[in-house]
């Protein structure tokens, strides 16, 4: 059920990140568009704003296990703020890992199609599972690495076919909604190999901390 809710989610935020790219905010006197919303820091400060809302549970929590007085020694209870703080500053790294992500799967879906940019966002699965390998030293089964394998060729075929299909019809209104695939697609890869470390990093400081996901979630919308 997870999973469905992500992919549907990531689909709406695809569809409404693309129109709000192509409204136009600004008319000539012959009322043609002259300026697009070319904005994709508002857009990025607006995801980490809905990360932030994350912590209303946590403190809900907090504020309820206080109101019933729940207390442990004092030594447990100074080594516990201890561990937070040091799980506060330790997620700023993957928080800059999901700015910089973020930015550029922004500004790289102002350059090409949506539908390419949602389908390119897969290669994550492929950057993930070489940094699982590399970094973390786990084993990657047959089955594991065919499966990476077949997704940088689905990635490649997709990404070829946009970039060899733009411009060949210059009345085609699918002209419209990319104006450098290319640019476009090497933006939403890149964004992909800074989201894969992310992952990877998360994996080790959740585990390591204790921290609960939506509680990291709104810890990285802090940064």
């Amino acid at each position: 059920i997870l999973i469905v809710l992500m992919l549907l989610t990531g689909t709406v935020n695809t569809i409404a990140t693309k129109y709000q790219d192509i409204q136009c905010v600004k008319y000539n006197e012959k009322n043609e568009c002259v300026q697009k919303f070319e904005h994709f820091a508002v857009q990025s400060a607006e995801m980490f704003m809905g990360e932030m809302l994350c912590l209303i549970p946590a403190f809900i929590s907090v504020v309820y296990n206080l109101c019933r007085g729940s207390r442990g020694d004092k030594n447990g209870e100074g080594s516990s703020w201890n561990r937070r703080f040091k799980a506060l500053f330790s997620f700023a790294v993957p928080a800059m890992c999901d700015v910089s992500g973020t930015t550029l799967l922004n500004v790289g879906i102002f350059f090409t199609y949506p539908s390419v940019y949602q389908m390119l966002r897969g290669t994550v699965v492929f950057f993930a599972g070489m940094f699982t390998y590399s970094l973390l030293g786990k084993k990657l089964t047959k089955a594991q690495w065919w499966s990476l394998v077949l997704i940088v060729l689905g990635a490649g075929i997709v990404g070829s076919v946009s970039v060899l299909h733009f411009g060949k019809h210059q009345n085609n209104s699918s002209n419209d909604d990319a104006s450098n695939p290319m640019l476009g697609n090497l933006l939403v890869v890149s964004a992909q190999i800074a989201a894969a470390f992310q992952f990877i990093v998360e994996e080790k400081y959740l585990g390591k901390y204790g921290v609960q996901p939506h509680v990291a979630v709104g810890l990285e919308g802090i940064w």
